[in-house]
């Protein structure tokens, strides 16, 4: 007898607050990401004065540059409407010219478009979202290292 085969679940981790879900098979990277999300999260609240009060999640998927994939964006933000809400997506390649700044700037687009659909989440699919512009993103400081 044959059993089918089954696949076996995808590996994640989830951030502390548990709003950034970060999948992939290499645990240091999406510790290390779990950590920057985090981090750039506080930052933010800290600079506009919020609690955190997060309703959508994000969902975070480092990938390792692909040679039958030379096309595919190194950082992208993807918000969708799925049949339960708003989904938010942060697709990012691992390589050496994707730096920490470039992937804070990302969260910070991630976290700041979760801000602005989270009283509206059943907006019909289609519709046009619109992203934080450039100049507010580079205009939020981060905290000073400790």
């Amino acid at each position: 007898m044959v059993l089918p085969a089954t696949a076996a679940p995808p590996q994640q981790s989830i951030s502390t607050s548990r709003q950034f879900i970060v999948y992939g098979t290499d645990v240091p990277v999406r510790g290390a990401i779990c950590d920057l999300a985090e981090r750039t999260k506080r930052e933010l609240l800290s600079f506009l004065g919020q609690r955190d009060t997060w309703a959508t999640p994000i969902v975070i998927t480092p990938r390792y540059p692909q040679a039958n994939l030379p096309e595919l964006p190194t950082l992208n933000v993807y918000l969708g409407q799925t049949g339960f809400g708003l989904k938010l997506q942060l697709d990012l390649v691992i390589e050496r010219a994707v730096n920490p700044p470039e992937i804070r700037r990302e969260l910070l687009r991630a976290l700041l478009l979760e801000m602005m659909y989270r009283r509206d989440p059943q907006l019909s699919p289609g519709a046009t979202y619109v992203s934080p512009p450039g100049w507010l993103l580079e205009g939020i400081p981060s905290e000073p290292s400790q």
